[in-house]
């Protein structure tokens, strides 16, 4: 009924039709839903209880604030059930200033600073004001409240905020640390799995990646894994039932590339889509993604690679932009993957670079920028915790691959491709 619970992303679709859901049906609050009256940030303390409530939600599941509802009261005491106003309600003139106000009072005074929230529309019911912001779930460090002499930290129980104990705290730091450690422990055992070859072949039990994508052992390859962050509750998701699963997955992760044929599989881990040359062996596939039960996202390409002989050390060639058309379309592919299983979008990025060799990095206007020379390239996991983050991330990823190849930085031309996009 209240989908914005589980994203709270939705807000930006609430209407008049479900705020009166809300009243009629005397939905009460909660750990995930807050009524305010009044939305104020012109004095300390006013800026100081609205920087209390968002710390309290971004810190336990997220939720949602709805401003301009008033609550019943019984025996003097608020009840947590909505009403419409009894007196004056919610004011707000421009709902834009007021969303500017909101994001300039987040950025001072919150650490590390919530930059992403989500609002509806100003809405009207009966003639008065409503509007609900929607607060991701904390998916890093804990969010402080840094306001005046306030250095505190604040959750959120069944009704009410209320300031973090020690031992909360505690197991917040121990949760960020451990989420990310169990996040690279996941992706070296997915890179690198033992594999027993046929005796023709020169390297009997090499570890490489995942024989399944490709035989290949030697070819270079780019590896991607989208993590997200409730990867750990390792649930099933009911999406692989849907009769239109497999088509969703192959609208979103399949190779666009020309000349290769497409095909997939169900197995235990969960459903493979894979791309490869017309009559090339099963396994030999140049394009794969892999979509775990429990929502992890795996893909793997070889096209953003020209071909080399693989007896010899001559380089082979990546090609920069090719590579950005993949990780885009690998994230969007991700982003629409969250929102149709309804878990939160958030999720770490890694990224891996296999070359074998050295490989020239191709640049726009047919430039070569220099040799990586490392057989490796392993990117920092990211956490994304919205598109907008994406750009930025992206950037950074891009500038590393660069400098790698003895470059001083990516070409803006090619960040400028990525902000376009996110």
């Amino acid at each position: 009924m209240f989908e914005y619970f589980s994203d709270v992303r939705k807000v930006e679709t609430l209407t008049e039709a479900d705020i009166r859901l809300l009243i009629d049906n005397q939905v009460p609050e909660n750990k995930q839903l807050d009524y305010k009256l009044k939305l104020n940030l012109d004095e300390d303390k006013d800026k100081l209880e609205f920087l209390k409530d968002i710390s309290s939600l971004s810190n336990s599941q997220g939720g949602v604030i709805i401003y301009g509802l008033e609550e019943l009261k019984i025996d003097g005491r608020n009840a947590g059930i909505p009403i419409l106003p009894t007196a004056s309600g919610l004011e707000i003139k421009n709902l834009d200033k007021t969303r500017l106000a909101i994001f300039s009072c987040l950025r001072t005074g919150t650490n590390p600073p919530v930059t992403t929230v989500y609002f509806s529309s100003l809405l009207d019911i009966s003639g008065y004001q409503v509007l609900a912001i929607g607060i991701p779930k904390n998916n890093s460090l804990p969010v402080m409240v840094t306001k005046n002499d306030i250095n505190a930290f604040y959750r959120r129980n069944q009704t009410q905020k209320y300031p973090m104990d020690t031992i909360e705290l505690y197991n917040a730091f121990l949760r960020h640390g451990t989420e990310r450690r169990e996040v690279e422990d996941f992706v070296q055992q997915r890179l690198f799995q033992p594999r027993h070859f046929s005796s023709a072949d020169a390297r009997p039990n090499a570890k490489v990646y995942d024989p399944y994508f490709t035989s290949r052992h030697d070819a270079p390859k780019m590896i991607v894994h989208t993590i997200h962050t409730d990867f750990l509750q390792n649930v099933s998701l009911d999406t692989f039932s849907a009769p239109d699963f497999r088509q969703f997955a192959h609208d979103h992760f399949n190779s666009t590339v020309e000349g290769l044929i497409h095909e997939h599989a169900y197995s235990f881990d969960g459903l493979y889509i894979f791309s490869k040359q017309r009559g090339a062996i099963y396994e030999n596939c140049a394009e794969g993604t892999l979509v775990f039960r429990n929502g992890i996202i795996e893909n793997l390409t070889t096209t953003v690679f020209s071909e080399r002989n693989s007896n010899t050390n001559n380089s082979c060639v990546l090609y920069s932009e090719e590579l950005i058309k993949r990780l885009i379309k690998y994230i969007k592919g991700a982003f629409a993957y969250y929102d149709r299983a309804q878990i939160t979008p958030a999720f770490y990025l890694s990224v891996v670079i296999h070359a074998f060799g050295r490989v020239s990095l191709h640049s726009p206007g047919n430039n070569n920028s220099g040799q990586i020379k490392k057989r490796e390239l392993k990117f920092p996991v990211f956490l994304v915790t919205g598109p907008s983050e994406v750009a930025n991330v992206l950037a950074i990823m891009l500038d590393m691959l660069f400098q790698a190849a003895g470059a001083e930085q990516c070409p803006e031309e090619l960040k400028e491709k990525i902000r376009l996009q996110f």
